[in-house]
């Protein structure tokens, strides 16, 4: 339900979940250079000579998968090839699938290509150059994005080879002792219609009565109904377990991700994309559970990972249809806090060197001051624009991608200058109804000794006419942002993690939320209603 941020200094920011191929792959940090800033990247060199009479011509279609070393992390590639001007690739770890493929050179000695998918900028295009083996079963050569140049090997797959999979032993295997069904609904404050996924628990003799519900919200940046990234399911794991405990969970792709639409640019929506707004796509999914005759109205909960952990308590406080709460990996301090602590730790996992880990960081102080300032658009990106040109300001000087930052439209999205000023204390000071807070203390994107203790703080604070509410905080000191156990919580670890939820937090999440629903009293059936299900 959110945006893909860009605030960090020479990669993109990895908030919330969100990873773009644009991202992992641009060097972590670049010299400072006065170099102009080219709006189209040059054609990988050197380009292949095409075949003549007396070089024969690869066979197509073919298939080629390898490693591509990107600094800490290796991705998985795979090329498919179906004719020397045409090709696809797939990158398993960032959710890449068969993304066409431009400027495509390939001839039994060579191949070059170039990946430019929505939404990397023209910039950050990634250009491959490689040559075959003479014996035509491996190919090596480098990536070039954004001043990186990266090694690359690909061998060739024989007739019916499998390529790499990634193993994600949690993944939900059928059959399933529940039901579920994909549904769509409206959300009324942004004309679009939101398409997901409803699984209820199969009627039996354990499900007698109206069952309790929840909601999933995901973090930022696009993502589907499953929580997909790097190979890995979240939400349909989570779903998948609290099915079978009884809950009925209703899982939503974003708007314009899978089946659901893009009412920012099919419906001409007024309302800008921003943290606020996507409050009213959970509210929509609380409205469409409300609805459902199996579905208790009194016991609609919301579970919100990242930014989703943000935009639950804010639902909550909005609507008294949100009988509870669980907050995973969410924010307690300002936008701005959480840009900073986050670059901190992301240094920190990754071992950047000093000077340049301060470089980067008097880089995102200065932008995200002026993200959060009162200039309009049009000022903030007239402003950007010449201090690119110039290479920096006066007592800072900017490295290349630092620079390309600057010019990239998402720098000053409607989303990313409303998070910097989003506090997040205003709603939780407010929250009524019970709370599961849960919190990676390997998290390198939302830090936990930072969020943690302001996300207790606010829910704790003793307020007029309204009682504390029932809040349980786990701080679970060995996992990540995505609740994996982890070695250093560096996202380059994400894909390696074989486990897609800790155990642990899994089962926390499971029989705490069964526990407060059992807690709840149903709804009072209305006047002349039918009994429910058996």
């Amino acid at each position: 339900m959110k945006r893909s941020a860009n605030p960090q200094p020479a990669r993109c920011s990895l908030y919330l979940g969100v990873l773009l191929l644009a991202c992992t792959l641009a060097p972590a940090h670049a010299a400072p250079t006065d170099a102009p800033l080219a709006t189209e990247p040059a054609p990988a060199q050197p380009a292949p000579t095409a075949p003549t009479a007396a070089t024969p011509v690869a066979e197509f279609p073919s298939r080629w998968s390898g490693p591509l070393h990107a600094g800490p992390q290796t991705l998985t590639v795979d090329l498919r090839v179906t004719s020397p001007t045409e090709a696809t690739l797939s990158i398993i770890e960032q959710n890449l699938a068969d993304a066409p493929l431009k400027a495509v050179q390939i001839t039994d000695t060579q191949m070059s290509f170039r990946l430019l998918v929505p939404p990397m900028p023209a910039a950050a295009a990634a250009d491959f150059a490689l040559k075959i083996s003479l014996d035509g079963r491996t190919a090596e050569g480098t990536m070039t994005q954004g001043g990186a140049r990266l090694p690359i090997t690909l061998k060739r797959l024989e007739s019916g080879q499998a390529a790499a999979v990634l193993n994600r032993p949690q993944h939900p295997k059928a059959p399933f002792p529940y039901e579920a069904t994909d549904v769509t609904f409206p959300n009324p404050d942004t004309g679009g219609t939101l398409a997901g996924t409803l699984t209820f628990p199969r009627a039996d003799a354990n499900t007698r009565g109206k069952l309790t519900a929840v909601v999933l919200i995901s973090g930022s940046g696009p993502q589907d109904r499953d929580g997909t990234i790097l190979g890995h399911k979240p939400f349909y794991v989570l779903a998948d377990a609290l099915t079978r405990a009884g809950i009925a969970v209703l899982r939503v792709d974003d708007p314009g991700v899978g089946a659901s639409t893009n009412p920012y640019t099919s419906h001409g929506s007024k309302l800008p994309p921003t943290t606020d707004v996507f409050v009213t796509d959970a509210l929509a999914a609380v409205a469409f559970l409300k609805e459902q005759p199996r579905i208790d109205p009194a016991r609609i909960g919301l579970i919100g990972h990242s930014e989703g952990g943000v935009i639950a308590p804010m639902a909550a406080v909005r609507s008294k249809d949100v009988a509870f709460i669980v907050m995973l990996a969410g924010t307690g301090v300002n936008g701005r806090e959480v840009l900073v602590s986050q670059l901190a730790a992301l240094d920190r996992a990754s071992k950047t060197p000093m000077q340049e880990a301060h470089q980067g960081a008097a880089f995102q102080a200065w932008l995200l001051e002026l993200l959060a300032s009162d200039l309009s658009d049009e000022q903030l990106k007239a402003t950007l624009a010449k201090l690119a040109a110039d290479g920096g300001t006066d007592t800072l000087r900017f490295n290349h991608p630092q620079r390309t930052a600057l010019l990239d439209p998402t720098t000053i999205s409607p989303w990313l200058r409303s998070f910097v000023k989003l506090d997040p204390a205003l709603a939780l000071r407010q929250v009524s109804v019970p709370v599961l807070v849960l919190q990676g203390g390997l998290d390198c994107q939302v830090v936990a000794e930072v969020n943690l203790p302001a996300i207790t703080r606010a829910l704790l604070q003793p307020r007029i006419g309204t009682p504390v509410p029932d809040v349980t905080v786990r701080l679970l000191p060995a996992l990540n942002h995505l609740l994996q156990p982890a070695v250093s919580g560096a996202p380059d670890e994400y894909a390696a993690i074989e486990t897609t939820i800790d155990p642990e937090a899994l089962s926390t999440i499971v029989q705490w939320t069964v526990a407060r629903a059992a807690s709840i009293p149903p709804a009072p059936a209305a006047p002349g209603s039918p009994p429910a299900r058996p």
